[in-house]
């Protein structure tokens, strides 16, 4: 039976950090969803995977294991764990990352409450010396946008963002997009939360059911990348909106053709 609902957790020698993302998928209230367990090539992390699944399947939760052939960068190993994916929906988790008790049950109300929703963002915490810090809010009013309604705040500041462990899609939008470019991964996931935005409009869960955990402190609100990254982010925004409303998008300006050289005239002869 195919589950509602896959996890993708893209393990790379996680140390530590994964049993407390594997407990918080324990933990949760609502379930029917699988659990993909996807190592690199690095031997060390077959046990640590092993381990992972039989705390999973002891609670009653299905789980894959997979490991990748070669060496693969971060977001390469990223869409080859999206890959295995067979469920309608897809839930990515990095090493470190958690999630509330309650975040697949308020998932699966909000697919089940809007079935065209092809793309869901839940609000996020930091973790902090103090505690846990709130992460930034969606600067949007109500419980779903529209890409248009989106572009009214886009290109702008992405903190509300968040990272993967906030954000779950549809595995038709994920492949329609061509999966996460193999970018930076900060760029990389800000440009594919763009481009499924932009495509399919977003469904939002103001309330803080992920924790993102190995990111630093928090962003302060209104901070910006640099230039280069907001400029490059732009273009890359504007393609994907041309290309949503079927615009003719040139990418590179066509060279200018430069005209041959002219021979020169030989002097006239004297008389």
């Amino acid at each position: 039976m195919i589950p509602w609902l896959d996890v993708v957790l893209p393990v790379a020698s996680p140390g530590v950090e994964l049993a407390p993302m594997i407990d918080s998928l324990a933990g949760q209230t609502e379930r029917g969803f699988r659990v993909l367990l996807c190592g690199d090539a690095a031997t060390s992390t077959a046990p640590t995977l092993t381990t992972a699944a039989s705390r999973l399947q002891a609670e009653g939760i299905p789980v894959e294991l997979s490991t990748v052939p070669f060496p693969l960068t971060p977001v390469e190993h990223l869409n080859w764990a999206h890959d295995q994916a067979r469920a309608d929906w897809i839930k990515p988790l990095l090493s470190g990352d958690r999630l509330r008790p309650d975040y697949a049950a308020a998932l699966r109300q909000r697919i089940s409450e809007r079935p065209a929703a092809q793309v869901v963002w839940c609000g996020f915490q930091f973790p902090g010396a103090a505690g846990r810090q709130a992460g930034v809010p969606a600067p949007f009013p109500g419980t779903s946008i529209t890409p248009s309604e989106f572009l009214k705040h886009f290109p702008g500041p992405t903190d509300w963002f968040g990272g993967s462990a906030n954000w779950a899609y549809g595995r038709a939008a994920w492949r329609s997009l061509g999966g996460w470019e193999n970018l930076l991964p900060t760029v990389a996931g800000d440009y594919f939360f763009t481009g499924l935005v932009m495509h399919y409009g977003l469904e939002l869960i103001p309330t803080q059911l992920a924790v993102l955990a190995g990111r630093g402190s928090p962003p302060s609100p209104g901070s910006r990348q640099s230039r280069w990254v907001e400029g490059w982010l732009e273009r890359r925004a504007l393609r994907n909106l041309a290309r949503t409303t079927r615009l003719p998008w040139r990418g590179v300006a066509a060279p200018t053709p430069t005209p041959a050289p002219v021979a020169a005239r030989p002097p006239a002869a004297q008389p």
